[in-house]
């Protein structure tokens, strides 16, 4: 099948199909979510959906990757382990508050599968982060890091995270917050002792 042409000042089947997937997204769980009702709200033939992607797996896999693309891992991490001051320009940019909802509906509760894109994709961050390697984390230091990336996930993907995003944006400022930090940049300095010794 060749590839499908673009008309010019329009979106894209591609993008069409993005488009439809996150707004479907935000109406359904994920598993309500068919080939049948993406076809009809991007406006493409289900065929060129099957072009693009295997499954609706793969396609929110790659959905998921396009809207992480650039710098926007690091800025929620750095609002998460740092805070986010007042003057932000994070917060006046409704592009990226776009892809961060879009990232929220992906942290909800009902499906497995998009925390489960989520959950690796900050802990790959955070460890890139501190400089730490996956591979030489202990069991406990695994342990905590799931536990700290779900915690995360489960209050950012709830209610509470738009009810009260004064508390989260100072998360780092109170006692959680810092042993949070502590424990992520400490799985660096846990892993290189480690190394020094063998």
């Amino acid at each position: 099948m060749a590839r499908p042409k673009r008309d010019s000042g329009q979106l894209s089947a591609f993008e069409r199909m993005e488009e439809a997937f996150w707004r479907l997204l935000e109406e359904r769980p994920f598993d309500k979510i068919t080939i049948s009702a993406l076809s009809k709200g991007a406006g493409v033939n289900h065929n060129l959906i099957y072009y693009y992607f295997e499954n609706m797996e793969d396609l929110a896999r790659q959905m998921f990757e396009r809207n992480m693309a650039g710098d926007l891992p690091q800025r929620l991490l750095s609002v998460i382990l740092e805070g986010m001051p007042s003057q932000e320009p994070f917060l006046k940019d409704a592009e990226l508050l776009r892809r961060v909802g879009r990232v929220r509906l992906c942290m909800r509760s009902d499906s497995a599968f998009l925390n489960g894109l989520v959950k690796e994709r900050l802990q790959r961050e955070w460890l890139t982060a501190v400089g730490a390697d996956r591979t030489q984390l202990t069991a406990q230091q695994r342990v905590d890091l799931e536990f700290l990336v779900s915690g995360i996930i489960a209050v950012v993907g709830s209610h509470l995270f738009e009810e009260n995003m004064e508390a989260v944006a100072t998360l780092y400022q109170r006692p959680v917050g810092k042993a949070l930090a502590a424990t992520l940049k400490g799985f660096s300095s846990e892993v290189n002792l480690l190394t020094e010794k063998d």
